[in-house]
C-alpha cells in the first residue's frame, strides 16, 4: 500500500493563522516605524531649506528667506527666495501627511541677511515643532533657529501637537 506525502488542510489552516496572528501584531510596529522615518524625512528637508536659504543669502550679498508655500501651514511646505525674487530658488513640497509643523506666533517667514544672521532671532530663537497629530507616540522634533542663522534639532516626546 502507497501512503500520499504532503499536509493536510488542517495543517495548512493552523499555519496560515500562526501567520495573521504574527503579521497583524507587525503591522501596528511597522506604520509606528514608517511614520517615524517620514518626521525624520521632514525634519532634514526643514533644517535643508534653511541652510539654503542662508547660504544664498551669503552668496547673494543680500537678503533671502524662507516661507510657507501656504501662509497658514508650513507642514505643506516652503520656499526660499529673496525679497526682489518672483520665483522661488527651492521650491520644497509635500502632499498632505500626519506631520504637522507648528511655528512661533507670527512668523510667516525666516529671513536670512547678507551675513548670514536672523534679525527676528535676536531677542529669542525661532523655534518650530514637527509632530504628529495621530500618533502622539511618535517623538517630535524641535528646530531652533538663532540669531546667527544656524538651526539644530532635538527629538523628544515632549513635543506634541497643540
Amino acid at each position: 500500500m502507497k501512503t500520499k506525502m504532503g499536509y493536510t488542510i488542517i495543517e495548512i489552516m493552523v499555519t496560515l493563522a500562526v501567520a495573521a496572528i504574527l503579521a497583524m501584531t507587525a503591522l501596528p510596529s511597522m506604520k509606528l516605524m514608517i511614520l517615524n522615518s517620514k518626521m525624520t524625512s521632514k525634519t532634514n528637508e526643514f533644517i535643508r531649506g534653511f541652510n539654503y536659504a542662508r547660504s544664498e543669502a551669503i552668496k547673494r550679498g543680500t537678503t533671502v528667506g524662507m516661507q510657507p508655500i501656504d501662509p497658514i501651514a508650513w507642514g505643506k511646505g516652503w520656499k526660499v527666495m529673496g525679497q526682489s525674487d518672483n520665483e522661488p530658488a527651492l521650491q520644497t513640497s509635500f502632499d498632505e501627511d500626519q506631520i504637522l509643523i507648528q511655528s512661533p506666533p507670527e512668523q510667516d517667514a525666516v529671513w536670512f541677511n547678507s551675513r548670514g544672521w536672523v534679525p527676528q532671532a535676536q531677542s529669542e530663537s525661532l523655534k518650530f515643532i514637527l509632530c504628529s497629530k495621530d500618533y502622539p507616540q511618535i517623538e517630535g522634533r524641535q528646530v531652533t533657529v538663532r540669531a546667527t542663522g544656524n538651526a539644530s534639532v532635538v527629538a523628544d516626546k515632549q513635543y506634541k501637537c497643540s
